[in-house]
């Protein structure tokens, strides 16, 4: 569960591949994902924001970093191994196996951590 700057509560929901936006008031804003929209595959694990409200999903399938606007629009992502293995990996920046967390810092810069690598 991660808060936006304005109060609402973005809860992942890797198992239904989903997150679910509520306002303060705990009202169900919207869903992204889930099959509500074919375009976008995603299993999300943790949300982080920006100061200008985009929204950075580290999502495990695929595995990647995607960045949406806070009514839900892929904006871009990054991260997507493909067909890496995970013995070359160290040869691939920035390729994503499994993001389990993300953060951003006041400058902009994010932090992914993925489980699968072991590593920030």
């Amino acid at each position: 569960v991660a808060i936006d700057p304005a109060g609402n509560a973005w809860v992942s929901d890797v198992s239904n591949r989903r997150i679910q936006v509520f306002a303060p008031d705990g009202a169900l804003l919207r869903v992204i994902g889930g099959g509500t929209r074919p375009d976008r595959a995603m299993a999300p694990n943790q949300v982080a924001f920006d100061d200008v409200c985009l929204v950075f999903v580290a999502s495990s399938d695929p595995a990647e970093v995607q960045v949406l606007t806070a009514a839900g629009a892929l904006v871009g992502s990054w991260g997507n191994s493909g067909d890496v293995a995970l013995a070359n990996i160290d040869r691939q920046p920035g390729a994503l196996l499994g993001p389990k967390g993300i953060a951003l810092d006041g400058r902009g810069n994010v932090y992914v951590s993925d489980n699968i690598i072991g590593r920030v």
